[in-house]
């Protein structure tokens, strides 16, 4: 488990979902996946820029925001 340091709060969370909302709402030909792909990568950004964009973390960052993710989806009852 990593340090709740550098897990997303909440509201980067509800962030990444918007924009991810936001995308699903534009007509696409993007899988879910990559749609989840990407709302993974928008907050991992904001765990790294909460860091200053430390370098050498960019792996952490990506496994905080999936789990985070995933917790908040599997709490809203959500298919992502």
């Amino acid at each position: 488990m990593l340090p709740s340091s550098h897990h997303p709060s909440p509201e980067v969370v509800a962030i990444a979902l918007e924009a991810a909302q936001r995308r699903r709402a534009r007509p696409s030909t993007s899988s879910p996946t990559s749609e989840r792909r990407a709302a993974i990568a928008d907050a991992a950004y904001f765990i790294a820029q909460s860091r200053g964009f430390e370098s050498g973390h960019e792996l952490e960052d990506w496994l905080a925001a999936e789990a985070q993710l995933n917790h908040r989806l599997i709490g809203d009852g959500r298919n992502f």
